[in-house]
């Protein structure tokens, strides 16, 4: 659903490293504490990840998912995703090709979607079966 905030899109820097990774962490705080956080991470030029760069992760999302946000994560490929794919941590985020898909994916269905009912015509008589069916 579109609540009609905007994602914010942050460039996460090359290296995602313990004692790199803390002035960053410094001017993402802020970002973390707006009300219902709705963060895109471009990975575009990340190059190195490390153990305190995945865990860094897990404790933004865990935090954004307690003000009722998300982060997404966009452009990831080559070394930080095996890394992230390797450590279990990629499975908790939703991670999209680019940035726009990203940014798109917290305004609802993206334009290739179609309704659920076009899918499974008899939707309407499972949301009994915990099921939201949106009209």
């Amino acid at each position: 659903m579109h609540s009609g905030k905007p994602a914010i899109v942050k460039q996460l820097p090359e290296r995602l490293v313990k004692g790199e990774l803390e002035p960053f962490c410094r001017d993402f705080a802020a970002l973390l504490c707006a009300e219902r956080p709705r963060l895109v991470l471009d990975f575009s030029r990340v190059q190195e990840i490390d153990r305190f760069g995945a865990e860094t992760l897990l404790a933004w999302l865990k935090h954004a998912l307690k003000a009722n946000g998300d982060i997404k994560l966009a452009a990831l490929a080559g070394a930080p995703e095996l890394i992230l794919e390797l450590t279990g941590v990629g499975r908790v985020f939703e991670a999209y090709p680019t940035v726009f898909e990203a940014v798109q994916s917290f305004h609802g269905y993206p334009n290739d979607a179609r309704p659920v009912d076009e899918f499974w015509p008899a939707a309407e008589e499972h949301a009994g079966y915990g099921l939201r069916i949106a009209n």
